[in-house]
Formats: C-alpha cells, sequence, structure tokens
C-alpha cells in the first residue's frame, strides 16, 4: 500500500469532523510556542505508524457575536510556516496535504479531489530540508485550497482545515520527539483567562483612551489601569505615535462601563490586535521581524529615514484590508518613505518640482498585483509623481519606463491633448530612482506594452 493509498485510508477511517471513533481520538490537541506565548493556530497530532506523522491544521475564520467579531485560528498562516519549518529536525518529507474541511465532506468530495496540488516548483513527496523557502512553501499549499469546496468565482478560503502527512526520519521517533521539534504544548494552558476584553468597546472608546494615553503620558496611564508595556501589539498612528494595545483596551473597557483587570484578559492577536483592526486601527506586531533587507542605497539614508522605512515596511506586509482609514495610513507612511513632508520635490516623470502636497506616493508595480516581499520593498516599489497629471498617465500606461530608464509613450492616446502630454515628457531620465526599482518598472512596462523595448 502507497504512502497516498494508506492517507485516504485513514481519511475513510474517520480521521476528519468532531472526533467521535476510537481511532479520531487518536490525536491530540496542540499549540506551537512562539517564544513566551503560543501561537493561536490550533494543530492535531499523532503517529499512526512507526514512521508516520499526521498534522492537522484548524481552519481560519471569523463570526460575529453579540455584533463583536470573533477569531479562529488566526496565526493560521504562520502557524502553518513555523510548522513547516521545525517539522524539518524529525520529518524526512510531506508526502501529501488534503483540504478537510465539513463543506468537502458534504460535498462527497473523494481524497484526489480534496487534495492540495502544491504551486511549483513544490510537488509531493517533497523532501524536506533547511535551505527551503517555507514562506515559498506555506503559499504554495494555501493558494491551491481556494477552489477545492468552493464555487466562488473570485476563489474560496486559502486557510482551510488541513491533514498533512509526513515520513519521520527516524522510526523510533515518538510524540514526544516531535512536540520538541515543534515546540508545542497542550492548548489547556491558554484557556484560563478572558478572551473578551474587546466585546463591548467602541471605536469612540478606542480614542478616548487614546486622548488620556496622550495626556497623561505612558507611565501614568499604566499606573491608572495596573497595566504593563507592550510586549506585542502597538497601535500606530502616521505621525509616530505608538499606544500599547492591550493597554488602550484596558482603558477603553474603563470609557464603555465594563468591568475587568487586565491580568484577567488574553493578550493575543484574536482578542486584542484582529479587534482594532476591525474597528479601523493600525496595530503592529512588535515581535515581526521585518523582511528582506533595505534597498542598496538605504545606507545613504539618515538614521530617522532608516527608521521610518522600516516602519512603513512593517505596515506594508499587512494591509490586505479595503478599510479607506488603513490605506490613508499606508500612503502616509510610504510618502515619509520617500522624503515627503512639508518641503518641495520634483516629479520622476515630468521632472518639474511642486509642493509635496502635490506630489504622491505611487506604486511602480500595482499593488494589488505585489507579493508579501514587493509590498516590503520600500522605498524601491515606489516613486515620486506629481497629481498633476503624471501620476494618472504612468499608472494608466500612457507612459512607461525602457530598459535604459528613459520615459516613452506607452499605450496609444487617441486623444490629441493627451499625446501631446505624453510627447512632452517622451525622452526624458526617469528621476530619483534606484537601480532596486528598475524590475518594478520592468513589470509595469509588460503590463501594458510588452518587454520587448
Amino acid at each position: 500500500m502507497t504512502s497516498t493509498d494508506k492517507f485516504e485510508e485513514s481519511e475513510a477511517q474517520g480521521a476528519t469532523g468532531q472526533f467521535e471513533t476510537a481511532q479520531e481520538l487518536e490525536f491530540s490537541r496542540f499549540r506551537i510556542r512562539d517564544g513566551e506565548r503560543l501561537l493561536d493556530a490550533e494543530i492535531l497530532l499523532r503517529l499512526t505508524e512507526e514512521d508516520t506523522l499526521e498534522v492537522i491544521l484548524e481552519s481560519s475564520g471569523s463570526a460575529k457575536r453579540n455584533g463583536v467579531s470573533v477569531y479562529r485560528n488566526p496565526e493560521y498562516k504562520l502557524g502553518l510556516e513555523t510548522l513547516l519549518r521545525r517539522v524539518t529536525a524529525v520529518a524526512f518529507s510531506l508526502d501529501d496535504c488534503l483540504v478537510d474541511s465539513k463543506q468537502v465532506h458534504k460535498l462527497g468530495l473523494s481524497a484526489e479531489e480534496r487534495r492540495v496540488q502544491p504551486h511549483a516548483p513544490f510537488s509531493f513527496p517533497l523532501t524536506l530540508v533547511p535551505t527551503i523557502d517555507f514562506s515559498a512553501l506555506r503559499l504554495a499549499l494555501t493558494g491551491p485550497q481556494t477552489s477545492i469546496g468552493s464555487h466562488a468565482k473570485k476563489g474560496g478560503n486559502a486557510t482551510k482545515r488541513i491533514v498533512m502527512r509526513f515520513t519521520l526520519r527516524d522510526p523510533g521517533t515518538s510524540l514526544s520527539d516531535v512536540l520538541t521539534a515543534l515546540e508545542a504544548e497542550t492548548v489547556d494552558a491558554e484557556k484560563k483567562r478572558r478572551r473578551d476584553i474587546a466585546f463591548g468597546v467602541t471605536a469612540a472608546d478606542i480614542e478616548a483612551s487614546m486622548n488620556e494615553w496622550r495626556l497623561l503620558g505612558a507611565e501614568a496611564f499604566h499606573k491608572k489601569y495596573e497595566t504593563h508595556p507592550a510586549e506585542r501589539f502597538i497601535i500606530a498612528e502616521p505621525d509616530g505615535t505608538e499606544f500599547d494595545a492591550k493597554a488602550i483596551l484596558m482603558g477603553a473597557r474603563f470609557h464603555a462601563g465594563l468591568d475587568g483587570k487586565n491580568d484577567e484578559f488574553r493578550g493575543e492577536r484574536e482578542t486584542v490586535a484582529m479587534p482594532l483592526v476591525h474597528l479601523g486601527f493600525l496595530v503592529e506586531d512588535l515581535r515581526e521581524r521585518i523582511p528582506g533587507e533595505l534597498t542598496s542605497d538605504s545606507q545613504t539614508l539618515s538614521e530617522d529615514q532608516a527608521k521610518i522605512i522600516q516602519q512603513a515596511q512593517r505596515f506594508a506586509g499587512a494591509t490586505d484590508s479595503k478599510a479607506e482609514t488603513k490605506i490613508r495610513r499606508e500612503q502616509g507612511l510610504l510618502r515619509r518613505a520617500l522624503g515627503l513632508g512639508g518641503g518641495s520635490h520634483k516629479c520622476s516623470i515630468c521632472g518639474r518640482t511642486y509642493p509635496d502636497q502635490l506630489l504622491v506616493a505611487a506604486h511602480i508595480k500595482k499593488r494589488s498585483e505585489c507579493n508579501e516581499s514587493e509590498r516590503v520593498d520600500i522605498p524601491a516599489i515606489a516613486f515620486v509623481a506629481c497629481a498633476l497629471g503624471c501620476d494618472a498617465l504612468f499608472e494608466h500606461g500612457y507612459v512607461i519606463v525602457d530598459v535604459d530608464g528613459v520615459i516613452v509613450p506607452g499605450r496609444i492616446a487617441k486623444d490629441l491633448h493627451l499625446a501631446e502630454l505624453v510627447g512632452e515628457i517622451a525622452g526624458q531620465p526617469v528621476g530619483g530612482v534606484t537601480e532596486a526599482s528598475m524590475k518594478y518598472f520592468a513589470w509595469h512596462r509588460e503590463f501594458w506594452i510588452g518587454s520587448s523595448l
């Protein structure tokens, strides 16, 4: 019997759903440790044979409870990537991965129909080595999930319940050995503290609490509400002001007339960060490492400018929201990363100098087309363009940048006046752009015209 056949047989015997059978009870629930806390992504483990490990990662999602969004396993993606990275110490290969949601079983999908076919260059069985790009592997496993068991026109959920099968390196590996490698612990350790710190709190309560923080100062605020300096999440304003997220929520509870002391509540992403984000606030995770390095010319920047770019990088990695307030905040941070403030600068397209309020931080590659690493490639991903026409001309492809960094006509301008505007700036070198930006201009050129220019 092949590994795939054994996997399908275990699925048919009931290793899914509510864990009602004796075989299902062989699974144990755990969460992976991240420093002093447990990731909010629940996993279930069992050794099915002396050389085989099965891991279930519970789905991620949200629901409304008393008008407040409640989140389930919000750190699914981080949990999956961390699991893959750490399991490599005890697992030789990842042999298979199937979607295991209630929906696919309701539809009666076969194991083959539920199988997650990872994006290239990955395929099953996948030999696990420490040099794998685990971020790319995680994306290769979450992306294909969207179409499995979904009829949504634009694709479904990419964080479904999945079950993975691994071949262990040592046939004598015990569950204790696996837990040590994964740095995983039982979920019971996190169940005692309250999860409702944000229940009943409004945006107005948060603003009142933040205003009180500004008035009292951090030390006096912490003393009043018996809170502690932030270990994980902060509320960040575009002007650089930062507030301890959990402390602000405790102050907001006071303004809302709610009870409870700080130490009674859990201070994780699900209970603190996500409710604040959905109320329209920018929340940053102090423990997240900045992906990638600054661009090659960053050493010439002042220390303050480099810090601004790092702040923008952290924010840009988590801004997939339709909320206008967060988009405005991102634009403010990106403008600062490009040096735009209260002065004046040249437009990179027409070369004319304008007051900064007439200039925009324009994405070279469409933001919606950027992957995570490209979104935080700041400031290379953007350039300065004037709002008097150049920004729109570039965005809609009427002007592009050739391989030599020269502005040339792009799409055919059928309107005479539009053609004249393009003609006035064609032939000029694009200004204030580094070598790191050229790959994004190449994407823009190919998107509108092709790569031949």
